[in-house]
């Protein structure tokens, strides 16, 4: 069984058929979790996200090209569902500690928005594809509290060069570590 990697709404969202520049890439992204035999870990917030209608239109927040591939991923039975806590204490813990100090204490919203990707992540094989940079800075500040964090790999499908990095078989990379 290959690993089950995060897919984050950010890569859903950027991904077309026929875009160029950030939205290819991300396409050849969804292509090689497909080809080289990796699972979508996918859970109940992170499905929820994905397909949330925009208030813009109809369609959902993931492109239809995503929707697609996850359809053709789950059909394959290569969606492999992780189940969270609502309220779990990693969670409670990791911003509770961003609210009490200062410095942090403006983050903690923009943190608890993501952190479904987190324990989603923990709870599979510790990898997320995301387009993301912002939660990515202020998760190494939790490493005090929630050291689990820094088993994190979070790939950025363009700065990491993700196609290659699936194509090897996503192996640990210290350079896509949270901290």
């Amino acid at each position: 069984m290959g690993l089950a990697i995060v897919v984050d709404t950010s890569v859903a969202v950027a991904v077309s058929e026929k875009g160029k520049g950030e939205s290819q890439v991300c396409r050849l992204v969804l292509k090689a979790i497909l080809r080289y035999d990796f699972y979508l870990a996918m859970s109940k917030p992170l499905h929820a996200e994905w397909m949330q209608t925009r208030p813009d239109r109809v369609a959902s927040y993931a492109s239809l090209y995503a929707v697609k591939w996850y359809t053709l991923m789950k059909s394959r039975g290569r969606v492999k569902t992780i189940l969270l806590e609502e309220h779990s204490s990693l969670r409670q813990q990791c911003l509770q500690t961003l609210q009490n100090h200062p410095q942090t204490a403006n983050i903690a919203v923009a943190v608890e928005k993501d952190f479904h990707l987190v324990e989603t992540a923990l709870k599979s094989d510790h990898r997320v594809i995301s387009l993301d940079r912002k939660i990515v800075k202020h998760l190494p500040q939790l490493k005090e509290v929630a050291e689990e964090i820094c088993l994190l790999l979070w790939v950025h499908p363009i700065e990491h060069q993700a196609v290659a990095w699936l194509r090897s078989g996503a192996p640990e990379r210290e350079d896509c570590r949270i901290c």
